[in-house]
């Protein structure tokens, strides 16, 4: 048997072929990653416009930098979960350096005081405080390895891990979840294997 393809059957086939690759690559290209944000001022609370912001990823060394805005802000996306040291500086102010960890898919909103002083000498906040997210009213979490492995599922329902982020309740029935009280069309899963 001999199949004979028409001009616009190859046309057809190699259009669908070519969107099922862009649309493969488009879902490949979309990785779970984070985004810190910040204002950089000095101690009267005036934004520093051109302050150096460099930002470390503890774990494998790669840096990104940025400029601060002309109100003091900077933003630094695309960034993988992890730990990370972010410096800021400017010429008249001491270098500060705060140490932080950028949990999976999360904002960050970091604001830094530079104090007058020479560039040489630095200040590192070493203290941790919960960072403020006041752009974004969602909420995130992470359940770590420990508690994966540690604790029983019933029937192997990934859906009950949610059950130990805070704000997430039992389903209703013929839900899957509810969390912070909102319909079960409106939550949202990002499940990342390790």
């Amino acid at each position: 048997m001999h199949l004979k393809l028409s001009f616009p059957m190859i046309h057809f086939l190699n259009r669908t072929l070519l969107l099922s690759l862009i649309f493969l690559a488009a879902v490949q290209a979309q990785p779970a990653s984070g985004v810190v944000a910040g204002l950089v001022k000095d101690a009267d609370d005036k934004p520093l416009q051109s302050a150096k912001v460099l930002l470390v990823h503890s774990e494998t060394d790669r840096r990104r930098s940025t400029l601060a805005d002309s109100a003091g802000g900077f933003t630094i996306s695309n960034l993988p979960p992890g730990e990370y040291r972010l410096e800021a500086e400017q010429e008249g102010h001491q270098k500060q350096v705060r140490r932080f960890v950028l949990p999976l898919n999360h904002e960050l909103w970091i604001e830094i005081a530079l104090l007058p002083g020479r560039r040489t000498e630095a200040i590192e906040v070493s203290a941790t405080r919960e960072p403020l997210r006041a752009q974004s009213s969602a909420l995130g979490g992470l359940i770590d390895n420990r508690a994966i492995t540690g604790l029983p599922l019933d029937g192997r329902d990934f859906f009950q891990l949610g059950l130990l982020l805070a704000g997430v309740a039992p389903p209703a029935e013929g839900s899957a979840c509810s969390s912070s009280g909102a319909e079960t069309d409106r939550v949202s899963h990002c499940v990342q294997p390790r």
